[in-house]
């Protein structure tokens, strides 16, 4: 949490330097997107070495990289680019650069060191994703599946969803992980359909 509100600060500060009558100079306006990318790396990294004592626990192969925000880095930057002709607009598009080359770089990080990221202890699912998300297993009331993402969505009854891109981990990993959700589940919940469909194509590849 210290990470994103540090980074809602230096945000905040970057557009106060643009809109104001006294902008920034330009050291100023690279310091804090400097300071705004090493940030986003080091949120990312003290998740990432986070370890927990577990009953069954799986290891992440790589992390995908989130197209949608490449994409909306690039839209930002055409729609901002001509902007009045100021050219310290360059600093605010900056921003939607870091994070898009930021899952790059995890990317390779992930891929090399394939941490452990999902975890159950006793009655509790842990997962690293920006942040950690710990939900009661026994509060899991339904299973989604996106093939658009491949993303599976894990629906609780007393808090938010969490999702998995399903490309992370291997298929058998997956397995025996949602097997252990859904016999721990108070609820009627079982995996859906097209879930199975894909994994048996994974599993035959």
């Amino acid at each position: 949490m210290r990470y994103h509100i540090l980074i809602i600060i230096l945000i905040i500060t970057l557009f106060i330097g643009q809109f104001t009558e006294n902008k920034f100079p330009d050291v100023l306006n690279i310091s804090l997107v400097t300071l705004c990318f090493i940030i986003i790396l080091m949120w990312e990294y003290s998740t990432l070495k986070k370890e927990y004592v577990a009953d069954f626990k799986i290891k992440s192969q790589r992390k995908q990289i989130n197209i949608f925000n490449l994409l909306y880095a690039i839209l930002m930057t055409f729609l901002l680019w001509p902007w009045k002709g100021e050219k310290d607009i360059i600093y605010l598009i900056s921003l939607f650069w870091i994070a898009a080359l930021a899952e790059v770089i995890f990317w390779f990080v992930y891929k090399k060191l394939k941490p452990y990221r999902a975890y159950i202890k006793g009655n509790t699912f842990i997962l690293k994703n920006h942040w950690v998300e710990v939900r009661d297993i026994d509060k899991l009331i339904k299973i989604e599946f996106s093939k658009f993402t491949n993303n599976i969505t894990l629906h609780f009854r007393t808090k938010s969803e969490v999702s998995m891109n399903i490309k992370d981990y291997k298929p058998e990993d997956l397995e025996k992980l949602f097997k252990i959700l859904i016999e721990k589940s108070e609820y009627d919940v079982s995996l859906p359909n097209n879930f199975k469909l894909k994994l048996q194509k994974i599993t035959e590849n």
